[in-house]
Parts: structure tokens; C-alpha cells; sequence
């Protein structure tokens, strides 16, 4: 004989599920949390070197996987330098409008080394307002 207890328990879990399925369906767009979007770095590269993202927030990761520190700086958008040593990551959230952003390493020469990138970002569809 199943203890009551297990019964009133499986049935709690299944109610808190439907429960949570139902909020996540009601989520729109605007109250998703921030994208986030990983750069990795390293001596000359920026990996991925050309991303999509939707607009709005997007925080930004830069690992650096490389021996030396670099940095990182979207062209056209003032404040958005951050640094990150070897080994270390950085972060910045920026809110980013429907366009293509050029991102690369400020550092001497690392540019045009190869730490340069873009980001192509989207309006969000029809289906995703809220």
C-alpha cells in the first residue's frame, strides 16, 4: 500500500509543473531576461568573429583565453570598452538597436592582427512582442 504522503506529493510536484509551464508560456519578449553573448579572445583572434543577436540588452562575456590582456570595444557606441587579463573574464551589458556592430581588441596592433568582428542585430518579429 502506497504511503498517502507519496500520493499528496506526487500530486504538489505535479501541480507546481503545470503551474510553471503555464508562467513560461505567458512570457513575452520584453520580460525575458538580457541576451548574452560570449567572445572568446585570444592572441589575434575573436571568436566567433561574426554573430546575430536580437535587440535590446545583450551582456556581453569576453573570456580570454590568450596570454596577454586584451580588451574589447564596439565601434560607435562610447562606454563600452572593457578589459580582461589572461585567463580572466570581462563583462559589459549594452543595449543594442537594429543594426550591424563592428567589435574589436583596441589594444596596439590587435586589430589589425585579426581581433575584429561584427555583430548583425535584429528587431524582434511579430511574434515575439509582447
Amino acid at each position: 500500500m502506497k504511503s498517502p504522503w507519496m500520493f499528496l506529493r506526487a500530486r504538489l510536484l505535479g501541480i507546481l509543473t503545470v503551474a510553471c509551464v503555464a508562467m513560461a508560456a505567458q512570457m513575452s519578449w520584453a520580460e525575458d531576461p538580457e541576451l548574452v553573448l560570449k567572445l572568446y579572445a585570444k592572441e589575434f583572434s575573436i571568436e566567433p568573429s561574426v554573430t546575430n543577436v536580437r535587440e535590446g540588452p545583450v551582456r556581453i562575456l569576453v573570456i580570454n583565453e590568450g596570454t596577454m590582456a586584451h580588451a574589447l570595444t564596439i565601434e560607435g557606441r562610447e562606454g563600452t570598452l572593457v578589459g580582461v587579463a589572461p585567463g580572466k573574464t570581462a563583462q559589459v551589458t549594452v543595449n543594442l538597436k537594429e543594426g550591424e556592430y563592428v567589435f574589436y581588441c583596441p589594444k596596439r596592433g590587435h586589430r589589425e592582427k585579426g581581433m575584429v568582428g561584427r555583430v548583425k542585430v535584429y528587431r524582434k518579429s511579430y511574434n515575439e512582442r509582447g
